[in-house]
C-alpha cells in the first residue's frame, strides 16, 4: 500500500473553509420519535435513514438545493439533482483523520444503497476508494498550489458539486453526543447526534427511539421559515422511512 498522509489536505481545507467564516449562519435543532409496537433491535443505519430523508425534503424545497455566490455580484446557484456530502473517521498510517465522500443524484438512491456507500468509503481501503481521489491529489500538491487548486474548484459550481455536495450529513452517533452544529459549505448541513431508547407507554406497548438532529443553515440562501419547514418534513420523512412497515424491507 502506498504510504498516505494527509496533513496538507486538511490544511487546504481549513484553508478554504476559513473564508467561510463571514457566512451567516443559524441553527435548529428537533427529536425524531419513533415508536415501534414490537422490539426491534437491529441496528438502524441513521445516516443512511437522515440521508435518504434529506433527498426526498430537497425535492419538495428545491430552492435549498443551491449555494450562494460572490463577493461583488451575488447571485445563487440551485442544483437540480442532490448531491449529499458525507465526512468519515479514517486512520492512515495510525494517524485519525476526517474525509469526505459525495454521493451523486441521492434521490434516485434508496436506504439500503445510501448504506452500502457508506459502508464502502468508511471500511475499503483507502486507495480503493474513488471519492478519496481527489484529496490524495490534493495532499501530494506543494502547499498553495494545493489551496489554489482547492479554492478555485470550489468557486466552480460544476466542480463545486462534485466535492462539497450540495447538503451535507455529518454524524456523530458513535458518540453520547446529542446535538451538534458543523458546515459543510453547503446550504443545509444535518448533524446526526446518537440515537437512544426511551419507555413509552403512549405507544401501547414497549419504547420508542429518540434521534437526535441538528441543522446549520445557510441565510444567504434560506430564511427562517423556511429552514423551519425543511426541519419539519425531514422529521415527518424519517418517521415515514421508520415505519413499522418499512422496518424489515429497507435495511
Amino acid at each position: 500500500m502506498e504510504k498516505l498522509s494527509f496533513p496538507k489536505e486538511r490544511r487546504h481545507t481549513l484553508h478554504f473553509l476559513s473564508h467561510m467564516n463571514n457566512v451567516p449562519l443559524f441553527y435548529l435543532s428537533t427529536e425524531v420519535k419513533i415508536p415501534f409496537l414490537q422490539p426491534y433491535d437491529q441496528k438502524i443505519p441513521w445516516t443512511a435513514v437522515v440521508a435518504s430523508g434529506a433527498a426526498k425534503v430537497l425535492q419538495e424545497h428545491p430552492g435549498a438545493n443551491a449555494y450562494f455566490v460572490g463577493k461583488f455580484l451575488k447571485y445563487i446557484i440551485r442544483y437540480q439533482n442532490i448531491a449529499i456530502k458525507f465526512t468519515v473517521d479514517r486512520t492512515i498510517n495510525n494517524v485519525r483523520v476526517v474525509l469526505s465522500a459525495v454521493m451523486p443524484e441521492a434521490e434516485k438512491m434508496t436506504v439500503k444503497e445510501i448504506e452500502e456507500f457508506l459502508y464502502r468509503i468508511k471500511n475499503d481501503d483507502i486507495l480503493d476508494v474513488p471519492e478519496f481521489t481527489g484529496a490524495i491529489r490534493l495532499q501530494k500538491a506543494p502547499f498553495y498550489i494545493g489551496k489554489m487548486a482547492f479554492a478555485l474548484a470550489a468557486r466552480n459550481a460544476r466542480a463545486r458539486q462534485k466535492i462539497l455536495g450540495t447538503v451535507a450529513v455529518s454524524t456523530l452517533g458513535h458518540a453520547p453526543i446529542k446535538n451538534f452544529f458543523g458546515y459543510g459549505g453547503t446550504a443545509l448541513t444535518f448533524g446526526v447526534g446518537q440515537a437512544y431508547k426511551i419507555s413509552d407507554l403512549s405507544a401501547g406497548d414497549c419504547y420508542c427511539y429518540v434521534l437526535p438532529l441538528s441543522l446549520t443553515v445557510d441565510h444567504r440562501v434560506i430564511d427562517g421559515a423556511e429552514a423551519a419547514a425543511i426541519m419539519t418534513d425531514m422529521h415527518d420523512a424519517i418517521r415515514s422511512i421508520l415505519n413499522l412497515s418499512e422496518v424489515s424491507s429497507a435495511f
